[in-house]
């Protein structure tokens, strides 16, 4: 079954009724599947077909919903990237999955224009924002044999051709998007979702939380990452309920919108709930919509959750998820454990094992496994990897728990090779691998610190040649800007002499 299909059912169920508010802008289901429609016609007039690879890097914003539902009504495949990479992030993630369309804002295309514009090359381009409206810094032509579209041209085309009765086959195992992260191997891994691992993650998600149409969840999470995509963009409009978009990080922001659009659920990483809950004053902010906060991308810790309840009077309940697999854990609202990570969702399988692939049992800390139907098919051009983290139908997660008595997980560390920072997943032999281009580095100890606010901070240690010893701490955190995400450099660098 194609998952746009199931909100095509639930736009007809409820066409009145609104779906996405955009800052004063408001969209009802109707709208909604209007705009998608109209954006698959124009797609396939494009020449983008089934399994093409389309790279979606947006913001949080109405066109990244109407591009990933419109690509997976045609069956093409949805490539969600973060906005904020950097060229050479890109170019990494460009060779894997060679996307033959790319869907982005004027501001990133001047970006890669200016840096890296082979990126570009045979590629269609489609804007986010109108010709009139933006300034392309083109000054070499590399967009002469480009072919560029915007989005209003796009959707104008697409209503030309009306509504089309549609009868693609989507089989189980059609992939619906290729979703980047990291394992510590020093690059990224693009992991194939299937429409079928996104109908079971959302209506597992929605059974677990018993969603219901009068909701209204805010979208703040970046809407490229599993949880916001599935738990703020599917769940809410699978059930005919309403998604809030913000694309800001401020307490101030995300206060006046739970207000303005009566939220009721919050979904956000702990970070984002510490800054929230510290900015909070409650003669100030009024936040009576909120039903309960959901809480992921990394742990939180009790004192945290503890903090919110007692100022904020909010529960939060925290759940497990991974790109490879979506959400596998989540809390209650009745039978909270706030120190732990939850029970498993309906038909996920969760084991500990030990070193020797023993079960651990309940009590003991081993590696999470999970069996699932939301288990990814693979990562894309990638069998190796692959077979090191699905073995007999358990995917191996690389992170350390324990089972209670009762069934809940409990988080106890990190085995693979990474730090989450602001929920986050950094690989540390990437930044290793950027850090090595600088001449005379010799040695590099990372020390990773706990932090109440990031969760970790990455502090690292550089040992140089004695002719490169007048380097500077920031002269290394400017060099891995031009390579790295702003939240991948370490927070700290100490450099220190080799002799």
């Amino acid at each position: 079954m194609n998952l746009s299909s199931l909100i095509k059912r639930v736009a007809n169920a409820y066409p009145e009724k609104l779906a996405i508010i955009e800052d004063e802008e408001k969209i009802s289901y109707q709208q909604l599947w209007q705009e998608i429609e109209s954006l698959s016609n124009a797609l396939k007039l494009i020449g983008i077909r089934k399994n093409t690879r389309v790279a979606i890097i947006l913001p949080n914003c109405k066109e990244f919903i109407y591009s990933f539902l419109a690509l997976l009504n045609i069956t093409a495949i949805a490539v969600p990237l973060k906005p904020q990479m950097t060229c050479w992030e890109l170019n990494g993630i460009f060779k894997n999955c060679t996307p033959k369309a790319l869907i982005l804002t004027p501001s990133l295309l001047n970006k890669i224009l200016g840096e890296k514009p082979f990126l570009l090359k045979n590629k269609i381009i489609i804007l986010k924002e109108e010709k009139h409206e933006i300034r392309i810094m083109d000054k070499n032509g590399y967009l002469e044999n480009v072919t560029l579209h915007t989005f209003c041209t796009l959707l104008k085309m697409g209503k030309e051709q009306g509504t089309r009765k549609r009868r693609i086959q989507t089989p189980p195992r059609q992939v619906a998007s290729i979703n980047y992260t990291y394992r510590g191997y020093g690059y990224p891994l693009g992991a194939m979702l299937t429409h079928n691992n996104y109908i079971h993650g959302a209506y597992n998600y929605i059974r677990h939380r018993k969603s219901s149409p009068d909701e209204t969840v805010l979208l703040v999470l970046p809407c490229n990452h599993i949880l916001p995509l599935v738990g703020c963009i599917l769940v809410p409009l699978l059930v005919g309920g309403k998604i809030a978009l913000l694309d800001s990080y401020s307490p101030k922001h995300i206060l006046r919108a739970i207000s303005s659009f009566n939220v009721n659920i919050l979904v956000m990483v702990p970070t984002l709930f510490h800054i929230l809950v510290n900015y909070y004053r409650n003669e100030k902010h009024d936040i009576s919509s909120l039903k309960y906060g959901i809480s992921g991308g990394s742990f939180m810790h009790f004192q945290l959750s503890k903090l919110i309840k007692d100022k904020m009077n909010l529960d939060i309940i925290q759940g497990y998820g991974l790109t490879e697999c979506q959400p596998v854990t989540c809390n209650f609202l009745t039978n909270n454990k706030p120190d732990t990570l939850g029970f498993p969702l309906h038909n996920v399988q969760i084991k500990i094992i030990d070193e020797k692939e023993n079960d651990c049992g309940t009590d003991r800390i081993g590696e999470i496994l999970i069996k699932t139907s939301q288990t990814m098919l693979g990562y894309y051009r990638n069998k190796s990897d692959t077979k090191k983290v699905i073995k007999n139908g358990w995917f191996y997660s690389g992170d350390y728990g324990k089972l209670d008595e009762d069934g809940y997980l409990h988080f106890k560390g990190l085995k693979k090779d990474i730090v989450k920072v602001g929920g986050n997943v950094i690989d540390l032999l990437e930044i290793k691998k950027c850090i090595l281009f600088i001449d005379g580095i010799k040695n590099i100890i990372f020390d990773i610190q706990d932090d109440d606010l990031w969760g970790s901070k990455i502090r690292v240690n550089l040992w140089v040649d004695s002719n490169c010893v007048n380097y500077s701490s920031n002269d290394v955190k400017k060099f891995l800007g031009e390579y790295l995400s702003l939240y991948k450099i370490p927070s700290e660098i100490i450099i220190w002499e080799n002799k």
